[in-house]
């Protein structure tokens, strides 16, 4: 069996807008929860994402009971009633957003964005090219030697006759298309 390069068959542009809308909603659920603990403690604060991410409801009001809230209240006050009352933000919205981002990266699977230190896409177009699997190669070179054949034929003998390379080759090239369940693992 001769050896083909690595062949594209195609790219999923279906699959990747489904991962990349729901990667933007991911991100997007991330922004906001930035944006209540930058707005309510300080910019820049977030130092490292995952531990944020992890419990951001707890992050928030221990950070922010670390921040400001130590400084004007009992040691005794409920560090959530303070948060809810001196930063004017309503947990439920947290609970909301946290809820989006963890769904949102549990549907991406190893999509999700990488989040360490920052937040990183891992939704990338070129990921979701589709190749001819190894051990089709020979059955996806046969079809494409048949489709050249036709063509060839067709400009050696005009006719107005229609062949229908597809009803020859449509076996063949539906076997190498991958379900969305490939992008998923």
């Amino acid at each position: 069996m001769e050896n083909l390069k690595k062949q594209l068959l195609y790219n999923d542009t279906a699959t990747f807008k489904y991962f990349k809308d729901t990667e933007d909603k991911c991100i997007n659920a991330i922004n906001k929860l930035t944006l209540i603990a930058e707005g309510t403690i300080k910019d820049g604060v977030i130092t490292d994402y995952s531990a944020f991410l992890k419990n951001p409801e707890k992050w928030l009001t221990d950070t922010y009971w670390n921040v400001w809230g130590s400084k004007y209240n009992p040691p005794h006050a409920d560090k959530k009633s303070v948060y809810e009352r001196s930063a004017n933000v309503n947990l439920s919205s947290v609970r909301e957003l946290t809820q989006l981002y963890n769904d949102t990266a549990k549907a991406l699977g190893k999509y999700a964005p990488s989040v360490k230190g920052k937040v990183k896409r891992n939704v990338i177009e070129k990921k979701f090219d589709v190749f001819v699997p190894e051990h089709k190669e020979a059955d996806f070179k046969a079809a494409m030697n048949l489709v050249k054949a036709i063509e060839k034929f067709q400009k050696s003998f005009p006719t107005a006759e229609q062949y229908h390379i597809q009803r020859f080759t449509n076996g063949v090239i539906a076997d190498l298309k991958p379900s969305i369940s490939h992008f998923r693992k």
